[in-house]
């Protein structure tokens, strides 16, 4: 359950915290039946959103292409609107689970595998340039490419950001620590800045407020674009991607090829809730006199690569991630940074049993 502020932006972890402390001491005051109030439309809401949408893209770049793409609405209400946006802007649309309907939306990992898979089917004998999966809610998006590939989270925002380096330089970039390098590959070659930031969607949507930043993205498939709006919205990711391969005149396997090829590793560590204080102060110790980064977990350099310990701020493990241009290295540092924490949670494990 996510919540957000007057703003649109999720609450802070901190306010999550107080809300879970009080609800379940059960210390809040009982409200009236009467007291909590209704649920209001604003006024042309949806005309003001398009009318936004329509305005900060090049609408004449796409009529020149016409693109021809293949969108599963994925029963989402995004199905009431996109389609008629991509159409007013000269996209060829063909649509897939269109109907909007709350049960047959399925989030489940095995049916995202499905529907990407009959994705990538349907792209390639249709002749469309790209093909589009969006989330339920509107704001995740997975894409595949004309030959039918398949683009993973990691491997879409690296082709995000090569394509936004290329349709213009200057600005920056929003992302979490954990992003892959060879978003700063990219970005230095089009002197574009890049800010890492912590990976929640309140400090990425927070960082994407400056008018100089040009695309917020997380690693979950999430992308925003401020000149729009700071906040993750995947109908209009899907229609900037196509404004950007109409102005680079790149398709995305094109854009794609540009992007720098590196080892990139991720695991997940158990870990209790109660131990991972401990562990990061550890972590902590360990990079004293090291080129490391605290904006969100403890993230080491050593020069030829680097390696992220993170806790989950939603179930009891911590993440692992390594990366190095040369595979060995990343594997190196990934098994030596999982012994570490193996060893550090035994150690803090035996003090508080000690301590019992």
């Amino acid at each position: 359950m996510i919540f957000f502020d007057g703003e649109g932006s999720e609450i802070s972890s901190a306010a999550a915290k107080g809300i879970e402390r009080i609800y379940f001491k059960e210390n809040f005051r009982r409200a009236h039946h009467s007291e909590p109030g209704g649920i209001e439309e604003l006024p042309r809401i949806y005309d003001f959103y398009c009318e936004g949408f329509l305005r900060t893209l090049d609408r004449e770049a796409l009529k020149k292409a016409a693109p021809r793409i293949v969108v599963d609405l994925n029963h989402s209400p995004a199905a009431d609107l996109l389609p008629g946006l991509l159409a007013d802007l000269g996209c060829e649309v063909t649509e897939l689970n269109s109907h909007v309907h709350e049960k047959g939306i399925d989030s489940s990992a095995e049916a995202l595998t499905r529907a990407m898979d009959r994705l990538s089917r349907i792209v390639v004998p249709l002749g469309a340039v790209a093909g589009f999966w969006i989330g339920p809610s509107g704001e995740k998006v997975r894409m595949v490419d004309a030959t039918g590939r398949i683009y993973h989270d990691r491997e879409a925002l690296c082709l995000l950001t090569a394509l936004v380096c290329r349709a213009k330089p200057g600005g920056s970039l929003v992302v979490p620590v954990a992003a892959p390098q060879a978003i700063d590959d990219l970005a230095q070659m089009a002197g574009v800045v890049v800010q890492r930031t912590r990976a929640d969607g309140r400090s990425l949507n927070e960082a994407a407020r400056n008018r100089q930043v040009r695309m917020v993205a997380s690693l979950d498939g999430r992308f925003g674009f401020p000149a729009f709006q700071p906040h993750f919205d995947g109908l209009f990711t899907i229609a900037k991607i196509l404004e950007m391969c109409a102005r680079t005149g790149l398709t995305l396997a094109q854009a794609f090829e540009g992007v720098p090829q590196r080892t990139y590793l991720h695991q997940q560590l158990a870990c209790s809730w109660e131990y991972k204080g401990g562990l990061m102060r550890r972590m902590s110790e360990d990079a004293i006199d090291r080129s490391a980064s605290f904006v969100d977990g403890v993230r080491i350099d050593t020069g030829r690569g680097w390696v992220l310990v993170l806790p989950d701020q939603h179930r009891p493990v911590v993440h692992l991630f390594a990366e190095s241009a040369d595979p060995a290295i990343a594997d190196r540092l990934c098994g030596e940074y999982r012994d570490k924490v193996a060893a550090w949670l035994e150690e803090i494990s035996q003090s508080v049993t000690a301590g019992k």
